[in-house]
């Protein structure tokens, strides 16, 4: 087992990595004073069905510990939902003192830390992610947000969960395509900050799809340290440092919001923006031609990629950038690599310069 820190002063907490854990959580809570609340935990029918005796082990210390299901799709990061389970929270409260649990992956995340974060001015709340990119990625550093009709997470807020509690066991039933969501955003750590990570997926990418739960215990554990490290040194996303994750993530939350969010995984979408932004690097002079022949082979490789027929045009991709959260008086940035295990942030280049990549990464997706 592992114990990373994320040291944020008063909104400090611990993340806890291990493997068939579970029975360990009942102790954080009472360090954090729990045990005397009600815990309520939102998830979705499929998690709730693999695991709710085993998760229910974690929690016999508690009050109570009520379940909230929620739809297993990003569609469930909407105003709708929320009000629903805002309703359904104040109903159980009123038997007393509650905290959330987020059990899940991303969406389950997103959308209980922000209602955690709006409801009663601030409640608290714990996360223990279920997905492979809960666990490496969405699951740490409070940035929590729903969905609105132009694009992803325009509605959100900066609110740190007080635990976060990593048990390789849910893995054992995450489907393959759920496993090559987390996958790109490991990639993208290896891109953005650490090269021993881009090696070792080189290296081992014939095997990396059949790990075992226990075998990714150090990859979670390398990419779970490096976000800390970066929440701690900008927490609010304020300070040019943390928005080197958003690597791949500009052109992707495109993509995304131009489907409508159907018949793309989020793994999917980022894979197209990392490969789109490192097309836009070299053709910047930017990044070396072999770094990009590099990166492109590691993502065609790991097979995690979107199908092209199911994407659309690259002008509805890009018509849908200027909704990006991340705009600053209607100026985007990009995050582009200069080489394998780092970034560069630069004003967003022209419109041509950006679709003319974009066209070259989804002829990729041609496979």
């Amino acid at each position: 087992m592992r114990i990373i820190n994320v040291k944020l002063g008063e909104r400090s907490y611990r993340i806890i990595i291990g493997h068939r854990i579970i029975s360990y959580v009942e102790c954080h809570l009472q360090k954090l004073k729990f045990t005397q609340l009600q815990a309520v935990v939102l998830t979705n029918r499929s998690i709730l069905s693999a695991h709710r005796d085993y998760i229910s082990q974690g929690f016999k210390g508690v009050k109570n510990c009520h379940f909230i299901v929620l739809p297993a799709t990003e569609r469930t990061k909407s105003w709708e939902v929320l009000l629903r389970i805002t309703r359904k929270i104040f109903s159980i409260e009123n038997k007393g003192d509650i905290f959330l649990v987020a059990f899940g992956g991303g969406v389950i995340g997103d959308i209980t830390g922000f209602c955690a974060a709006i409801y009663k001015r601030g409640i608290p709340y714990i996360q223990i992610p279920t997905t492979l990119l809960g666990m490496v990625d969405s699951g740490i550093g409070g940035k929590t947000a729903i969905d609105l009709e132009f694009g992803k997470n325009l509605m959100g807020a900066f609110y740190q969960p007080r635990l976060v509690f990593v048990d390789l066991k849910f893995l054992e039933t995450l489907p393959l395509k759920e496993i090559k969501n987390g996958i790109s955003e490991i990639v993208k750590y290896g891109i953005i900050i650490e090269r021993e990570i881009f090696d070792l997926l080189e290296k081992r990418t014939s095997e990396i799809l059949k790990f075992k739960p226990r075998q990714w215990f150090s990859l979670v554990t390398k990419c779970a340290k490096i976000k800390a490290e970066i929440v701690e040194k900008d927490e609010l996303d304020n300070k040019g440092l943390r928005a080197i994750l958003n690597f791949g993530h500009t052109i992707g939350h495109a993509v995304e919001s131009a489907m409508d969010y159907v018949d793309i995984s989020h793994g999917q979408a980022v894979a197209l923006g990392m490969v789109t932004e490192s097309i836009l690097a070299e053709k910047f002079n930017m990044l070396s031609s072999s770094a990009l022949a590099r990166i492109l082979n590691l993502i065609i490789s790991l097979d995690i990629l979107p199908r092209s027929k199911a994407l659309p045009s690259s002008s509805k991709i890009i018509s849908r950038l200027k909704y990006d959260k991340k705009a600053r008086l209607g100026k985007l940035k990009f995050v582009l690599p200069v080489k394998i295990g780092k970034v560069k942030i630069v004003d967003a280049p022209s419109q041509k310069i950006i679709r003319e990549s974009l066209q070259e990464a989804i002829r990729l997706c041609t496979r």
